[in-house]
């Protein structure tokens, strides 16, 4: 393992800091309680253009769309990185049954890559440094959120 730099842990602390800020936090909130779509029939459904939804979609994923950016080019050790954040997965999940429509649509065969290319290799990273099912894990837990959250609100919904 490499030492991080001073200006990585830097880096790594202003997009904690970006993450903390209230519309981001209810974006990611959204996306990672509520949102699910296995198509762009389903996304154009639930995020019609101009709808808060929509906003939340795009500013959610495009915020962890960039920090994996920042990890993959280097900028920010990926050890580090692994160690303390693990959302950015969560967010892959979630865009995961889509991307290829999403790419198809967008004209654009890498839209969201390096979103893929980190969630793999968080996988990688943290089936070798963590366990053989760490990364499983993380995969069961997003959806498991997710399935509870809207239980919930379903549950609460009836007693109404």
């Amino acid at each position: 393992m490499e030492r991080a730099t001073h200006a990585q842990a830097e880096l790594l602390l202003k997009l904690y800091d970006l993450r903390r800020e209230t519309r981001l936090r209810e974006a990611c909130a959204w996306l990672m309680d509520e949102f699910k779509a296995d198509s762009m029939e389903e996304l154009q459904r639930l995020c019609p253009p101009g709808s808060w939804e929509e906003k939340s979609f795009r500013m959610a994923t495009t915020f962890w769309e960039m920090c994996a950016s920042l990890v993959n080019r280097g900028l920010i050790d990926e050890d580090l990185y692994f160690e303390n954040v693990r959302d950015q997965c969560g967010v892959w999940f979630r865009l995961e049954p889509l991307i290829e429509e999403l790419r198809t649509t967008m004209n654009d065969p890498k839209f969201y890559s390096n979103l893929e290319e980190h969630a793999r290799r968080y996988e990688a990273w943290a089936s070798k440094n963590r366990s053989p099912k760490a990364a499983q894990a993380v995969r069961d837990y997003w959806e498991g959120r997710r399935q509870f959250i809207h239980a919930t609100k379903v549950a609460a919904k009836h007693a109404d």
